[in-house]
C-alpha cells in the first residue's frame, strides 16, 4: 500500500474507532447516569463526566494498537 493510501487508511480507521466510543460512551452513559448517582461512590470516583471521554479515548488507543500491530 502506498503511503498516502495508508495514511488515509489509517486516519478513517482511527475516526471509525473514535466514532464507536463516542456512541457507545454516550449510550452507556445516558442509561447509567441515574443508578450512578444513586449508588454510593467512593471518594476516588470519576465524575460521570469523565467517562465519555475515556472510553473514547480507551477506543482510539486500541484503535491505534491494532493499526500498528497488523502486518499487511
Amino acid at each position: 500500500m502506498k503511503r498516502p493510501i495508508k495514511l488515509i487508511h489509517n486516519l478513517v480507521h482511527l475516526a471509525t474507532q473514535a466514532a464507536g466510543g463516542l456512541l457507545v460512551a454516550k449510550h452507556a452513559t445516558s442509561n447509567a447516569q441515574g443508578i450512578y448517582h444513586e449508588e454510593e461512590n467512593t471518594s476516588f470516583a470519576p465524575p460521570g463526566k469523565v467517562y465519555p471521554i475515556v472510553w473514547t479515548g480507551l477506543y482510539i488507543a486500541l484503535g491505534s494498537w491494532l493499526l500498528n500491530t497488523t502486518k499487511e
